[in-house]
């Protein structure tokens, strides 16, 4: 089932992370902000240093901000 799909019936504020189609790197936040306004945000996830199994989560617009956390995103 289609993630807008998904969320057509929810509440302002609920959201869903999923894989993304971008690649295995990635996921995608779809995010029901406003009263019929679904918003999907692109995360790239990458590993902090070689062997850490610490992330960073980075979103990709504009400003190219990272979090330590998806919570910190959300």
């Amino acid at each position: 089932m289609p993630a807008i799909e998904m969320m057509k019936d929810s509440q302002i504020g609920d959201f869903i992370i999923r894989p993304s189609s971008q690649g295995p790197e990635y996921l995608t936040v779809t995010w029901n902000f406003f009263k019929g306004v679904i918003v999907h945000i692109k995360v790239r996830c990458e590993q902090k240093g070689m062997n850490s199994i610490n992330m960073t989560y980075r979103i990709e617009d504009k400003d190219n901000r990272s979090y330590n956390s998806l919570e910190e995103i959300i």
